[in-house]
């Protein structure tokens, strides 16, 4: 019998601005969430169900915005990210939270 416990799974990365693929999670995630540590001016999520690359990203002073390319795709065992800047800022460090 399940337990009914979420899986979560958290991690970092450093940007590179360049397509990079994140292959640690332990589970297929459902759904994932992203902070720019370096300077805090980005958070962004992803959902499964989101169309391709889409996600949402909120940037300081901006508010939230949905971005269509260059984002982020679930994968069995974590994430493919684009060269979009919210989630994938060259020298940047990133906290990743990924739950099933």
């Amino acid at each position: 019998m399940a337990s009914g416990a979420a899986k979560v799974y958290h991690g970092s990365y450093i940007g590179t601005g360049a397509a990079k693929t994140i292959d640690s999670v332990p589970f297929p995630p459902k759904s994932v969430e992203f902070v720019n540590i370096t300077d805090g001016t980005t958070t962004a999520f992803k959902w499964a169900g989101m169309d391709g690359s889409t996600f949402v990203k909120v940037v300081a002073d901006a508010g939230p915005v949905a971005a269509t390319t260059q984002g982020v795709t679930l994968t069995d065992d974590g994430f493919d990210l684009g060269t979009d800047a919210a989630v994938n800022e060259s020298g940047k460090t990133f906290l990743f939270r990924a739950s099933e």
